[in-house]
């Protein structure tokens, strides 16, 4: 069988497994491992993903809206890359290897939201352009081991912690002189904390 480059057709509720039709733009309306997907509905949607998808790449990239993922893993050695100005939610671990892009047109709009700290796989997190990352952590907080590359050239990229202490331990490395600016943020100081670990 040969790779799709799939597009998700659905705005509401849906099932992202093998045997729902629920994609366009291949040779049929379904998915199998080592397809390109994306995801572009302004509307956006709540996706539940089936275990153990494998696709070449995953890309958000809705101008507007929420996409929220739950279930999985998306496992295998593809990437995730978010763009636009849509928000992507991740309820659940996942276990991808290929590395995470993010990059906004407005840190204040385009957001990641991380409900588990295993959730972007075990590759690298790079920051592009105006990138907002947010761990929505239960109480008792976590750990982030994944490297995180702030890449050079202009933009703002925050890295904020919401009702949980966070601790990054993957190493936090900035390119580029004159820009960009990296903030690590905490919204109630006697609360949360990030911590930058060796």
């Amino acid at each position: 069988a040969w790779a799709d480059s799939l597009t998700w057709n659905v705005a509401g509720n849906g099932a992202w497994d093998y045997a729902t039709g629920n994609w366009t733009g291949g040779g049929d309306a379904f998915f199998a491992d080592g397809d390109d997907v994306t995801f572009n509905n302004t509307a956006g949607g709540t996706i539940t993903i089936s275990a153990n998808v494998a696709p070449a790449s995953t890309t958000v990239s809705a101008t507007s809206g929420t996409y929220t993922f739950s279930g999985g893993p998306i496992t295998g050695s593809g990437s995730l890359t978010k763009t636009g100005a849509g928000y992507l939610q991740l309820n659940d671990a996942n276990t991808y290897t290929g590395g995470t892009l993010f990059t906004g047109s407005s840190y204040y709009n385009c957001e990641l939201d991380v409900r588990n700290v295993a959730a972007l796989g075990s590759g690298t997190l790079t920051l592009s352009g105006n990138a907002g990352v947010w761990f929505k952590l239960p109480a008792a907080g976590g750990t982030f081991s994944n490297p995180i590359v702030v890449s050079s050239g202009s933009g703002t990229r925050n890295i904020t912690t919401q009702s949980a202490p966070l601790t990054l331990t993957g190493g936090l490395t900035v390119n580029g002189t004159g820009g960009p600016a990296l903030y690590l943020n905490r919204t109630n100081p006697s609360q949360h904390l990030i911590i930058l670990a060796a």
